[in-house]
């Protein structure tokens, strides 16, 4: 407790982990809670939770270590959906923050290897850069933007590329890009949907980036264990996550998942911003 007279440090950085639903997904975010965006580093936390205490126990060991040991701000809201959460961030809300990251809970993102996250690195080539928005290059990602990267075409594996649409699973914006991110948030986009493909037309004066030297993985889809070469020696365990059914409950599915898209009309669909390509802004070893 901070008593009359002493001081506290104000954090600059806020990590966002939207939505918990799935009780193995927690040891993810646990992981990178504690390893990639650290308050010793200057981020705070607060992670969305939409699922019922039958689903995940307030007294699950990484849900508590969550709360007590990382100090993340927890919210359970069962009802609630992720397009939801982020209307709870308004800008006069998170405006003392220069960077907000935004997450999704079945991300895992490795600290050791070759292509490891450094969130550090990240804002500091968003610095030097002038980059608005950057993520990682991102496994198992819908589009495959790792794959367009790598590609004859383009020949960008490990850089640093502008780009017209990011999709949502690693994001650190900066303050005024979330500020014009948010303008975009309503009520019917309860899903999220729509949101990566509208951002560029909606905002056209940010700049838009991926780092594929870093590479987060998707923990979905087709992929059902964790990385051995990449938690040899860390506190993960090979048995620490399995995949676990989509969730189907709780009146996600019975949304309209392109309620966004059909109320901005003039958003160009992803294959259009796809399209647009990706421009060199620099390849390693270069910062």
């Amino acid at each position: 407790m901070i008593r009359l007279g002493e001081s506290r440090t104000v954090n600059k950085r806020l990590v966002v982990y939207n939505a918990l639903g799935k009780r193995n997904n927690l040891v993810l975010v646990e992981d990178s809670r504690r390893n990639i965006f650290q308050s010793s580093k200057g981020w705070d936390c607060i992670a969305f939770m939409f699922a019922l205490e039958e689903t995940i126990p307030d007294n699950d060991m990484h849900l508590k270590n969550l709360r007590d040991e990382l100090k993340c701000t927890i919210l359970r809201r069962p009802g609630f959906h992720w397009g939801d959460y982020l209307q709870l961030l308004a800008p006069p809300f998170v405006s003392s923050y220069d960077y907000l990251a935004l997450v999704l809970d079945d991300m895992f993102i490795p600290h050791q290897g070759e292509n490891a996250v450094d969130a550090d690195v990240l804002i500091q080539r968003m610095q030097t850069h002038d980059i608005d928005v950057i993520s990682p290059g991102v496994v198992e990602d819908t589009h495959n933007f790792i794959g367009m990267a790598e590609s004859k075409k383009y020949n960008l594996k490990g850089c640093l590329a502008e780009v017209s649409m990011i999709e949502t699973y690693v994001q650190i914006f900066s303050s005024d890009a979330w500020d014009c991110y948010y303008s975009m948030l309503h009520y019917s986009g309860s899903v999220g949907w729509c949101y990566d493909n509208c951002f560029k037309e909606k905002c056209p004066n940010l700049k838009l980036a991926f780092d594929f030297s870093m590479k987060a993985w998707h923990m979905d889809k087709s992929i059902t264990k964790l990385p051995k070469e990449l938690i040899d020696g860390t506190k993960l365990k090979m048995k620490d996550w399995t995949p676990e059914p989509p969730i189907t409950s709780l009146g996600y599915r019975e949304m309209d998942a392109y309620a966004i898209c059909h109320r901005e009309g003039n958003c160009p669909s992803v294959g259009d911003q796809i399209s647009k390509g990706m421009t060199k802004i620099k390849c390693q070893p270069e910062t």
